[in-house]
């Protein structure tokens, strides 16, 4: 017992120098510790669920910049002319190396987004905006808000035709013209072949289970009449073209090998000139045929 107080004793001045320590160190410090304690006691809790994303942000304040400018007036002078005509514009595209889509491939946007780098430019034939970008799959309101500065920077508002953003005061004329219009041809299209399959002899085989289906087809009517609205807003197109890398600012024209054979010039000259009209010809088809599909 002897042994254990004497250790007791003797620990005693460790204590006494400790708290000459302690205490002019909470005299110092009594403001930042005041502080600190009060901070763990008193702290607000954030909300997570009122704060903005950064992505959200972004697209908010393009849709205010744009909105706002709609409402002043559509900037689109340098749309032209031949856009507003659906005959003229089909006229005008349909030529292999037409000034619509060399001029609007050269109006070429980079912007950098919450999700990354993207190029964006508007593809005159497709009437769709196409953008490079490294990432996977992107959001259609933030493509939506990067179509809008587009429009905004190369004053060409009336290519945007997203009637859940516009109104319909303000909605670009390109919708009549080239969404509107082609929706009424193709109903009427397939109103004339319904009449001629109806017409046909084989006609009364495809109705002898009608009486059955009638009060399937009133209950799910409404439901029907909902999903056609639905369907008939018009959005943007976008076409994705791949990763950045694979953008080329500047365009390379296509190398042709030629191969070695023992014949004149001219027959050569002859030869590769009616394989370009073939090749000319064979890119108007498919554009032709393209715009009649749709």
């Amino acid at each position: 017992m002897y042994i254990f107080s004497y250790k007791k004793w003797f620990q005693k001045p460790l204590h006494v120098s400790s708290l000459l320590f302690t205490v002019p160190f909470l005299y110092f410090y009594k403001d930042k510790l005041y502080d600190f304690f009060y901070f763990l006691t008193n702290r607000k809790r954030i909300k997570t669920e009122n704060i903005l994303t950064k992505s959200d942000d972004y697209i908010e304040n393009k849709k205010e910049q744009f909105l706002e400018t709609l409402k002043k007036g559509a900037l689109s002078e340098n749309i032209e002319k031949e856009f507003y005509n659906e005959t003229i514009y089909k006229d005008a595209i349909v030529a292999e190396d037409n000034k619509l889509e060399k001029s609007w491939k050269k109006r070429i946007l980079f912007e950098q987004t919450p999700r990354g780098s993207v190029i964006m430019y508007y593809d005159a034939f497709k009437m769709a905006f196409s953008y490079y970008s490294d990432t996977n799959s992107l959001p259609y309101k933030l493509l939506n808000a990067i179509a809008m500065k587009y429009c905004l920077t190369f004053h060409c508002m009336d290519f945007f035709i997203d009637q859940n953003i516009v109104s319909i005061e303000n909605e670009s004329p390109l919708i009549k013209i080239h969404h509107i219009e082609k929706k009424k041809k193709n109903e009427k299209k397939n109103i004339q072949k319904e009449d001629s399959d109806e017409n046909s002899p084989f006609a009364k085989l495809k109705n002898y289970n009608n009486d059955k289906l009638k009060t399937k087809d009133n209950n799910d009517q409404t439901k029907e009449n909902k999903d056609e609205k639905i369907k008939n807003i018009i959005t943007n197109k976008f076409v994705s073209l791949g990763k950045i890398r694979s953008f080329q600012p500047l365009y390379k024209p296509l190398k042709k090998n030629k191969s070695v054979q023992f014949t004149s010039s001219l027959l050569e000259n002859l030869e590769q000139e009616t394989n370009l009209q073939k090749q000319v010809m064979s890119y108007k088809d498919f554009k032709n045929k393209s715009l009649h599909s749709e």
